[in-house]
């Protein structure tokens, strides 16, 4: 995996190559044999060698890929409450859950956290497995502004109170 290895298998080759050039007739066969057996042997570790080099390389330069992708999409997160982050839609609005923090720190990943379902925590990174809690999903926008989850069942709940004080009370109305 190192280039400077593979420079001194190369090296060792060259040497060896040296050495059969400079042969003189008085070698018996067995010699040259062994000789030319090393120089495979040293061409052979040099190309193992510089593959790994170039597969190492290869995978740098797609982690350098992925790595400015993510610093490009950072500037597309929106803040939000809790401190946590979302990515931002064409109306400038969340939607969703958040992006995980802490795969965005360590990992500089982008991964949307998902809900838990349970009672203690709120969601839970795919990624990382990462719980957190308090977490707000904001759903889609209502009359233009962005509603939280809680929000949207708060609202809800006081309106079927609101229908059901109605449908106790008659239908008459007891403010004045």
């Amino acid at each position: 995996m190192d280039i400077s290895s593979a420079v001194a298998s190369l090296n060792a080759a060259l040497t060896v190559l040296k050495t059969l050039r400079a042969i003189d007739k008085q070698y018996d066969h067995a010699q040259l044999r062994v000789q030319i057996v090393d120089l495979m042997g040293n061409v052979t570790d040099a190309k193992v060698e510089l593959l790994e080099a170039q597969e190492t390389l290869s995978a740098k330069d797609l982690e350098i890929a992925r790595l400015r992708d993510a610093l490009a999409a950072k500037g597309d997160l929106v803040d939000g409450p809790g401190g946590y982050k979302w990515p931002k839609t064409g109306d400038g609005l969340r939607r969703g859950f958040p992006i995980c923090p802490t795969c965005d720190e360590k990992e500089h990943r982008q991964v949307l956290l998902k809900q838990d379902g349970s009672t203690e925590y709120g969601t839970v990174c795919p990624r990382c497995a990462t719980k957190f809690a308090p977490v707000e999903q904001f759903l889609e926008p209502v009359n233009g502004a962005e509603k939280t989850q809680t929000e949207q069942d708060r609202e809800k709940r006081d309106a079927q109170n609101r229908a059901a004080s109605r449908a106790l009370s008659g239908g008459q109305s007891w403010a004045r």
